[in-house]
């Protein structure tokens, strides 16, 4: 009867430890030294997709396939030799796929001493190192952001002048050489221009300013853009819904996002043609997207996705997609800002990206944007000021560069502006109080020593509430500004911006509304 007893209590003991080491969330297994599977648990047999019975009748070798054995037979073979040792291995398994796994190697040794196996205990660590890798990148985009922000400004400042200077020059140019290159300077301005918006874009977030807009007026206008610039070889495939909803987001910024995705599915077709589609589409999420997009979250989203029947991305390189100056492309013909920008832009939309992509297969990137549930408003077409619409209006331009200051004259004074300059906001008091009713426009910088924009912006309102107002940057935008600030300026213009850009926004500007009070003299 005690034997009944021992033998029952016996089989009690191997059932508890049989569901123990079944519950567990991890891989365990007891290798013997000829690499055969003595144990293993059910965890084991769901990462190989197989039967238990299947996986105990195998070499451990043949098991896990030949490059994930290379991998860990050195360190089973320390373990058997007596060594207790723990690992981390990227491994490729059957049905679990490419998983980052954290295994510890212990010796199993008889009451002799002798070691008689091993037992490897192995975690899945993928999702940490995932989410390890999103904290560097963010990291690297915060350092990569501090810089772009400190020399933006003055990057700015210096092509601000040369942006304005080619419409300056040409109607005294009349030789079609000479106007060629006025037209390279300004294309590379541009392009310089371009390439610190990106930067800025990606490093410290974009500041969108957001309404209400369908997604598919976006990718037609893209579209057309593109029409002309693909070669023949790939086609162009539009999916629209019938029934648009709306996303709150800035236009110019998804055109952007649209452009940078095109641009490299084209590239990605262009040794042997394909097919380009632009879809959009209304998605319910239920739950989070994989593990590959830590920030999902579930809701409703306008789901933007680019695909190409191209040449894929290599799975090394997926990781890095996102990472700045990283690009597979020949030299010169990438800066490896475009989707890092694109990357950034949609994050300040409150959306996501998820990248799917296999080497001969062609590559979608699928764009999720919170629906809204405003309706899109009616574009109104820009304001253009015409020749000679100065009328003799005063103008005070306010910025601690000369060059800019002496650009942005020369254009006012061939529209029939007239002009005062300061060079820092206590000079800019000294010419509101020498004449006050006489300044109808005043366009200041906001980054400026001794007095900055910010500051004379407050005495300027305080002085003159309805007077307009154009503020300048090249490194603050208005969403950075404080709310008092931000309401007492009617137009924002980023730098560096051409004449018809400050021409148009002079053009929107309000009325200026008379003084109603006497004028304090400048600050002290």
């Amino acid at each position: 009867m005690e034997r009944v007893h021992a033998e029952q209590a016996l089989r009690h003991r191997e059932h508890q430890l049989r569901l123990i080491i079944d519950t567990v969330p991890a891989l365990i297994a007891h290798i013997d030294p000829t690499y055969r599977c003595r144990l293993i648990n059910q965890t084991f047999a769901l990462w190989f997709d197989e039967p238990l019975a299947t996986i105990l009748s195998r070499l451990l070798p043949e098991q896990v396939g030949a490059a994930a054995w290379q991998e860990i037979q050195p360190f089973i073979d320390r373990a058997l030799a007596g060594e207790a040792l723990v690992h981390e291995h990227d491994l490729v398994l059957r049905a679990a796929g490419h998983r980052c796994l954290s295994i510890c190697y212990s010796p199993d040794r008889d009451a002799a001493g002798t070691v008689r196996g091993i037992v490897i205990l192995a975690n899945d660590i993928t999702s940490r190192k995932q989410l390890e890798a999103q904290l560097l990148r963010s990291q690297r985009l915060e350092v990569v952001g501090r810089l772009a922000g400190g020399v933006a400004h003055d990057l700015n400042n210096i092509l601000q002048p040369v942006l304005m200077a080619p419409e300056l020059l040409r109607p005294a140019i009349h030789d079609a050489e000479t106007l060629q290159l006025v037209d390279t300077i300004e294309t590379s301005v541009r392009r310089g221009a371009e390439i610190i918006k990106q930067l800025l874009a990606f490093g410290r977030g974009t500041e969108a300013c957001r309404v209400p807009l369908h997604l598919g007026s976006v990718v037609t206008e893209t579209i057309s853009m593109l029409g002309g610039t693909f070669p023949k070889d790939i086609a162009l495939r539009c999916e629209l819904p019938a029934q648009p909803s709306t996303v709150l987001g800035d236009s110019t910024q998804l055109h952007q996002v649209l452009m940078n995705l095109c641009v490299n599915a084209r590239d990605a077709m262009r040794t042997t043609g394909g097919t380009l589609t632009l879809r959009v589409e209304s998605v319910l999420l239920v739950q989070p997207v994989p593990d590959s997009v830590p920030e999902s979250r579930p809701g409703r989203y306008q789901v933007l996705t680019v695909a190409d029947t191209g040449t894929g991305i290599l799975p090394e390189n997926l990781p890095r997609l996102f990472d700045p100056f990283f690009t597979t492309k020949d030299v010169g013909e990438g800066t490896g800002l475009g989707l890092p920008t694109v990357l950034g832009i949609v994050r300040s939309h409150d959306g996501f990206l998820h990248v799917a992509s296999r080497p001969g297969h062609g590559s979608a990137f699928r764009v999720f944007l919170p629906e809204s549930n405003e309706a899109a408003a009616p574009s109104a077409p820009p304001a253009v000021l015409p020749p000679n619409a100065g009328a003799g209006r005063l103008v005070l331009v306010v910025d601690d560069e000369a060059p800019v200051r002496e650009l942005i004259r020369h254009t006012l004074l061939r529209h029939d502006f007239q002009v005062r300059e300061a060079a820092n906001g206590a000079e800019a008091l000294v010419q509101l109080a020498l004449e006050t009713s006489a300044i109808a426009i005043v366009i200041v910088d906001l980054l400026m020593p001794i007095l900055d924009g910010t500051d004379f912006i407050r005495e300027l309102r305080a002085r003159r509430p309805g007077l307009p107002l154009i503020a300048i940057s090249g490194h603050l935008g208005p969403q950075r500004l404080a709310p008092d600030v931000f309401e007492a300026i009617h137009i924002f213009l980023p730098k560096p911006f051409d004449a018809a850009q400050l021409l148009a926004a002079l053009g929107r500007l309000p009325s200026p509304a008379p003084p109603d009070s006497p004028v304090a003299g400048p600050l002290e």
